[in-house]
């Protein structure tokens, strides 16, 4: 994880946490090819140059509370 993180060229990568919820200040464009490189926002160079946001935790949980929709059982197959 370490090195994905010096080589990637990711706007966010996490380590055992969610995307859903993050910030819309988050880098979501990186430099990779994934986009365009036309942000069609005003404020777009804020988080399509080169800035990375990384979050890690320990294990992987389930937030407290899921959005609507959202019915996992936790232990159970579905």
């Amino acid at each position: 994880f370490d090195r994905l993180l010096l080589e990637a060229r990711a706007g966010i990568v996490n380590w055992n946490k969610p995307l859903t919820g993050a910030a819309s200040t988050a880098p979501f464009g990186g430099t990779g090819a994934s986009g365009n490189h036309r942000p069609g926002a005003w404020y777009a160079a804020d988080y399509c140059a080169w800035p990375m946001a990384s979050l890690e935790s320990p294990t992987l949980t389930l937030p407290a509370s899921l959005n609507p929709g959202l019915d996992f059982l936790v232990g159970e197959a579905s």
